[in-house]
């Protein structure tokens, strides 16, 4: 279940396409998820994708979401939104900042990145992407420090593409100028920096930005971000499959 025939590429073979990447092969991946509807089906079927599914593709509809790992993230904050998004159907690329794939959590449990970010900038634009998910934790510091996070956050919303952000991650949206004249939430030990946050709500929706407040509110943010890519009854059907 896919947007567009160059979706499939991605869904089925993301691993594949990186790897060619890594080959030096970038002409050839860019044309499979850039390229015409022929050329597109004449990759697909080097990587493997059945021509039946290649088709069928072309009429279905899928969000496609991009989720930002760095060292020190929260292991809770990414996990929980990005199954139950995949639930509803979303396909997540969760990619790390550093050129390396794997990435070591607050609590050091090591989390496989689908690709580094550089990759996905490289291969995919933000016209690809439904939504941008920033987990909080200590790393949010390097997302900063980075700047690549508030830039991808300010092009997101001049295009009115969802923005979420959870725990002390709304600092990277304060960074991008996004949080001025809205409501906002986020972790009490961001209030030095954000002392306009709501603390009292768990999940605040303020126009395309979405917050919330840290691990024990993930829930609860993970199941809105659904409804606002799938609507009420996407939201309610993956809660009772959760038992929310």
């Amino acid at each position: 279940h896919f947007p567009n025939l160059h979706i499939v590429a991605r869904a089925r073979n993301r691993q594949h396409a990186y790897e060619l990447m890594a080959l030096g092969i970038k002409d050839l991946v860019r044309e499979t998820f850039e390229g015409s509807v022929t050329l597109t089906r004449s990759v697909l079927t080097q990587l493997g994708v059945n021509f039946s599914d290649a088709t069928r593709a072309l009429e279905l509809f899928r969000s496609y979401d991009e989720k930002l790992l760095v060292e020190g993230f929260e292991e809770i904050e990414t996990v929980t939104p990005v199954d139950l998004l995949r639930r509803a159907g979303a396909e997540v690329v969760m990619a790390s900042l550093s050129d390396g794939i794997h990435v070591t959590g607050r609590s050091r449990i090591v989390m496989h990145a689908d690709a580094s970010l550089s990759q996905v900038m490289e291969t995919d634009g933000v016209s690809d992407f439904d939504l941008l998910l920033l987990p909080g934790g200590p790393g949010v510091q390097l997302l900063r420090v980075d700047g690549r996070p508030a830039a991808l956050a300010r092009d997101f919303a001049a295009r009115q593409k969802p923005v979420a952000a959870i725990c002390a991650a709304p600092l990277v949206l304060l960074d991008a100028g996004l949080l001025q004249g809205r409501r906002f939430t986020a972790h009490h030990s961001t209030l030095s920096e954000l002392p306009g946050a709501v603390a009292s709500e768990r999940v605040i929706v303020d126009g395309w930005v979405t917050t919330s407040r840290g691990a024990g509110t993930a829930l609860d943010f993970g199941l809105q971000l659904v409804r606002q890519l799938y609507g009420d009854a996407a939201a309610q059907e993956v809660a009772q499959d959760v038992m929310a």
